[in-house]
């Protein structure tokens, strides 16, 4: 398997950057997991406050331990970060991902090929 499949397919099956780190090119490669860790981290806190909140409802009595109580309590819930936020992050996490996928196929042909010249 050639050295640019290799690098696409770290950063497309394992982690964005992935395929950065294997063709060392560390500074990319660690820009890359870190930024998509940050996003991830700030969606999952809001989501876990989320979680949190309402199991505390339903501990509390507030709310009947239904399916249907719990579903319309989570499409109606309001707190923490707005759907709108949520969904940008979410879209710009995917977009990263295929960015990383992308630039690290792009620099493993590049790699592949300045070593056949040389």
């Amino acid at each position: 398997m050639k050295i640019a499949m290799k690098a696409a397919l770290l950063s497309a099956l394992v982690f964005p950057g992935a395929g950065h780190l294997f063709l060392k090119k560390y500074p990319t490669g660690m820009a890359l997991v870190s930024t998509f860790l940050l996003a991830f981290y700030f969606l999952s806190i809001d989501l876990l406050d989320k979680v949190d909140a309402l199991l505390k409802q339903i501990e509390s009595g507030h709310i009947p331990l239904t399916v249907p109580a719990i579903t319309e309590l989570i499409s109606n819930q309001s707190m923490g970060m707005d759907t709108q936020t949520a969904s940008f992050i979410t879209s710009a996490l995917g977009v990263l991902w295929l960015i990383a996928i992308w630039d690290a196929y792009r620099i493993g042909r590049h790699t592949s090929r300045t070593s056949l010249n040389v």
